[in-house]
């Protein structure tokens, strides 16, 4: 007898920010303006291409909290899976 067990994939930081973004039908353009961060780094973030970003971890932390806080989310939950994503 086969039993299904469910996959659980865990998204990632970008992908729940992008979720949470889209599900309130906010353009990436609206969130660079009301947070003041760039287009580019905002798409990097939700890409996780964190590399792209090359103006320092400091930075980098306070752009996901200041677009987390921009969505609403809660902004402990979001820095610590920044930090395990990135270690």
């Amino acid at each position: 007898m086969f039993h299904r067990k469910k996959i659980v994939t865990q998204q990632t930081l970008g992908e729940y920010l992008r979720k949470v973004r889209l599900g309130r039908e906010v353009s990436l353009e609206d969130v660079a303006q009301k947070t003041r961060i760039n287009v580019k780094y905002l798409r990097a973030i939700e890409e996780g291409a964190y590399l792209d970003i090359p103006i320092g971890e400091i930075y980098l932390l306070n752009f996901i909290r200041a677009y987390g806080a921009f969505l609403g989310v809660n902004i402990k939950k979001i820095i610590a899976q920044h930090h395990a994503e990135k270690h």
